[in-house]
């Protein structure tokens, strides 16, 4: 396990440091403050530099950028500055991209351009639920920038809904004609309530940190995405804090949704493919700035012992958008690191064999 270097994080500490005693205090993330909204004056700017060459220099995985949920707060000079650090550190910019409507490609083209100009690396999250209808013009982009020299990849989740705080900058816009959805397709995570206009907007008066559930996405653009080459599967998943507090199903059954379904009943690719996307291409991108990552992702000698037992005939996820914790079925075992951590679909006891991967882990 590891993470990046989250921008936002450090953008709070820096433009909203109160937001973050907050967080700390209740646990709760208001996404409509200062550090999501505001421009970062030249001083800031700077710090936030620094900030983020201290981070990687002691092992961030990268940087995490959730420009699409500031878009009013980064400027093309604070662009510059995220992308001009990654290539120094010869780190990946993990970005959800800035939202436009359906199939505008202007927010992927917005941070090529960036990685082009700096020479850095730069992933793009959740391509399906960014591009929606334009998922074919959008990998044909990113096939155009690979064959110019640029380093950026992407990734798909197999399910039909985007997952944000119903304080995030995108429903401050014209969320409505962005998604084409109404209030009527968005539910309110922790308990599925379906909204309507009036429950939209109290929550967002007294919940700005709860999660919604806007359902958008269409599985015939999963599909496409799924089928172009080296497209990874990662899942976007929120955190599981409590049973109590239902999330998207992400979590639970992204995996298993790809071998189940697109594999084995919907015949989209092969499962040596399908294998590829979840593990060795996800390792292939961390290598430049974590070499341990070459252990990753592949069973051979040396390698580590990271392996996942299932079923190709029964593997299947059971999470859903009603129950989100569901277990996937058809998962035999777990090893982790070479010690079993996962055996019948239950957790083992007493196994702690998981290892922290920074940059500079060998």
């Amino acid at each position: 396990f590891g993470a990046s270097v989250g921008h936002a994080w450090i953008r709070m500490q820096v433009v909203d440091p109160d937001a973050l005693i907050e967080l700390a205090a209740t646990g709760k993330l208001d996404m409509s403050g200062a550090a999501f909204t505001q421009i970062a004056t030249s001083a800031q700017r700077q710090k936030m530099e620094r900030m983020l060459e201290t981070e990687l220099a002691a092992g961030g995985l990268g940087i995490g950028f959730l420009l699409d949920y500031m878009t009013r707060a980064v400027d093309d000079a604070e662009l510059d500055m995220i992308f001009a650090v990654a290539a120094r550190h010869g780190a990946p910019v993990f970005v959800h991209v800035r939202r436009g409507i359906d199939g505008d490609p202007a927010g992927l083209l917005e941070v090529i351009e960036a990685a082009e100009q700096y020479g850095a690396a730069v992933h793009i999250c959740h391509l399906n639920a960014s591009a929606m209808s334009g998922v074919d013009d959008w990998l044909d982009e990113i096939d155009a920038a690979r064959a110019r020299g640029v380093d950026v990849t992407t990734e798909m989740f197999p399910w039909t809904s985007g997952s944000a705080a119903i304080s995030s900058d995108v429903f401050s816009r014209n969320w409505r004609e962005i998604f084409a959805i109404d209030y009527t397709d968005v539910q309110w995570a922790e308990t599925g309530e379906w909204l309507t206009e009036e429950t939209f907007q109290t929550y967002r008066e007294t919940r700005p940190d709860g999660q919604t559930m806007h359902h958008y996405i269409r599985e015939e653009w999963n599909r496409r995405a799924i089928q172009r080459p080296h497209v990874m599967v990662a899942s976007d998943a929120m955190p599981l804090l409590s049973y109590d507090r239902k999330v998207v199903p992400n979590g639970a059954g992204t995996s298993a949704r790809i071998l189940g379904q697109y594999v084995r009943d919907e015949g989209l690719l092969s499962l040596s493919d399908a294998i590829a996307r979840l593990s060795l291409y996800p390792a292939q991108r961390m290598e430049r700035i974590a070499p341990a990552f070459a252990r990753k992702g592949r069973v051979s000698i040396g390698a580590d012992a990271d392996i996942v037992v299932f079923d190709p005939r029964t593997v299947a996820a059971m999470a859903s958008y009603a129950a989100p914790f569901n277990p996937p079925t058809g998962i035999h075992s777990v090893w982790v690191a070479g010690a079993l951590a996962v055996q019948g679909g239950e957790l083992v006891d007493g196994v702690g064999s998981g290892q922290k991967l920074t940059g500079a882990t060998p």
